[in-house]
C-alpha cells in the first residue's frame, strides 16, 4: 500500500481507537544534561511527571504519558544513593495527536486532540515502531477533547 503524504500530519498510526494524525513533536534526549549519579525509578518518575507538565503546557491539551519500558541493570555496583539504576528509552516525545471524536461528542463534532509524551529508542522513524505498540491502548475516548469548527 502507497503511503499518501498529507500536509496536515507529520505521520499517522493505527491504534485501537482508529488512526491518530501526529500534527506536532519535539524529541530530545532523555538523560541529556544529566550531570552526575544514576537514574533510579524515583528520578524517572519524578522525570515523567515533569515531562506531562511541559506537555501540557506547550500544547494547552489534556496529556497522555505512555509508560515506558523500565530497564534495571542486575550489577551491584549499578546504584545511587542505595537504588538500583533504572533506564527508559534515550528519546524522550511529545506530540500533539488529532483523531475520530469520542463517543460523548455530539452534533458537529469533527476531532479530536491529544498530546502525548513517550518514550523511545532511537530510530529512523518518527515513532518507533515499539513506541506505537505502546500506544495501541491509548485511553483516547477518556481524554482526548473534541472540537467543532467553531473552537477555532
Amino acid at each position: 500500500m502507497r503511503r499518501v503524504e498529507r500536509n496536515n500530519e507529520i505521520c499517522s498510526i493505527e491504534v485501537g481507537r482508529g488512526t491518530l494524525r501526529l500534527t506536532s513533536i519535539e524529541m530530545r534526549m532523555t538523560y541529556g544534561g544529566w550531570i552526575e549519579g544514576l537514574p533510579t525509578a524515583r528520578t524517572n518518575d519524578a522525570m515523567l511527571e515533569r515531562a506531562a507538565k511541559r506537555a501540557g503546557e506547550r500544547f494547552g491539551r489534556p496529556v497522555y504519558v505512555v509508560p515506558p519500558e523500565r530497564s534495571t541493570d542486575d550489577d551491584s555496583s549499578w546504584r545511587f544513593r542505595g537504588q538500583p539504576a533504572e533506564f527508559v528509552p534515550a528519546v524522550e516525545c511529545m506530540g500533539l495527536f488529532e483523531g475520530p471524536p469520542t463517543p460523548r461528542a455530539e452534533g458537529d463534532w469533527w476531532t479530536t486532540m491529544l498530546a502525548v509524551v513517550w518514550y523511545q529508542r532511537a530510530t529512523d522513524r518518527v515513532i518507533h515502531p515499539d513506541a506505537v505498540a505502546r500506544m495501541h491502548d491509548l485511553p483516547w475516548d477518556e481524554l482526548a477533547q473534541d472540537f467543532t469548527f467553531d473552537d477555532w
